[in-house]
């Protein structure tokens, strides 16, 4: 399964980052704010899940910000997939300040998501990430055309009630890891880890928002408050047990080896599957009456519970 290559020339390396293993980043979001009326059933069931236990967080973003909490909920709260706050739309009326506040937490996360990767595989014995460039903290390293722009700006125009992306996957030769087996399990945790990492940080930094200039404070909550969000989602929708989502290569690792090679050959067919579960089944359950969105509620469930219990480490009790 796991064969090391010898590294060439610029052309050799190119080949080796179209034919080796990658890791890809899958992030789900919804930075925009349609009418709630206009949601399925089962998304409006998400979105009561992610309310109950991000009511917390959303009090301090109302006490930093000088607006008040019931001031804060009739301007409508709506959380799509379990992770997008957006709201005063109205009050700022500006498309501008609303990317702002939503583009800068998404590109740390998939960023550091991805360098993450390539560092661990580096530390571990493999260093093709790092010799391709993709070791780095410039996003445009790990922007997918595809993937990251064009796949979630139709999903926006077609009003789809949340956003589904990937990120350029990064290139592992799992092969030239020191341990493959037991290395490929950290280099796939790298991604997660480091985005519950920053989700924990931007909790943290909450404390000190309330000693900048009002000005400033509301702008830099928010930022702060769809961080928390954003890397917790991209983190637990990553560690679905599915290859090529990081969860799957995880897995992999600790099952005996007729059930890896089982779940491993499913890698081809990963975007498909996941398609299938988030799109195809609940449009189909939809049509007779029935609630097929397991995989969304289990993502909204999931990433809510991490929410709340990072609340509570940092203070927030």
């Amino acid at each position: 399964m796991f064969s090391p290559h010898d590294p060439g020339s610029p052309d050799e390396e190119n080949e080796n980052e179209r034919e080796g293993h990658e890791e890809t980043t899958f992030y789900t979001g919804a930075p925009r704010t349609p009418s709630i009326t206009e949601s399925p059933p089962n998304i409006i069931e998400i979105i009561n899940i992610a309310r109950k236990n991000l009511r917390t967080l959303v009090e301090h973003v109302a006490v930093y910000s000088g607006v008040a909490y019931e001031d804060l909920i009739s301007q409508r709260i709506d959380v799509h997939f379990g992770i997008g706050l957006d709201y005063m739309d109205q009050q700022f009326g500006s498309l501008l300040y609303t990317i702002s506040i939503w583009a800068l937490p998404a590109i740390v996360a998939i960023t550091f998501h991805e360098a993450a990767h390539g560092f661990a595989a580096r530390l571990l014995g493999d260093d093709t990430a790092w010799r391709l460039g993709r070791v780095t903290f410039n996003p445009l390293r790990h922007i997918d055309p595809i993937g990251t722009i064009l796949l979630p700006a139709v999903l926006l125009f077609l009003r789809s009630p949340f956003l589904f992306g990937y990120a350029k996957p990064v290139p592992v030769n799992f092969g030239a890891l020191r341990n493959p087996r037991r290395d490929m399990v950290l280099v796939a945790a790298a991604g997660p880890g480091i985005n519950i990492l920053l989700a924990m940080i931007a909790a943290l930094s909450f404390h000190l928002v309330v000693y900048l200039p009002d000005t400033a404070a509301q702008w830099v909550a928010e930022n702060l408050k769809n961080a928390l969000i954003i890397n917790v989602v991209l983190a637990v929708f990553n560690l679905l047990p599915l290859p090529p989502l990081d969860g799957g290569r995880i897995a992999v690792g600790p099952l005996p080896d007729q059930l890896a090679s089982s779940l491993a050959r499913l890698e081809p067919y990963g975007m498909m599957i996941l398609i299938g579960v988030l799109f195809i089944l609940p449009m189909i359950g939809a049509q007779i009456g029935l609630d097929f969105s397991i995989v969304s509620h289990v993502i909204a469930v999931v990433t809510s519970e991490v929410v709340a219990v990072i609340l509570r480490l940092t203070g927030y009790s």
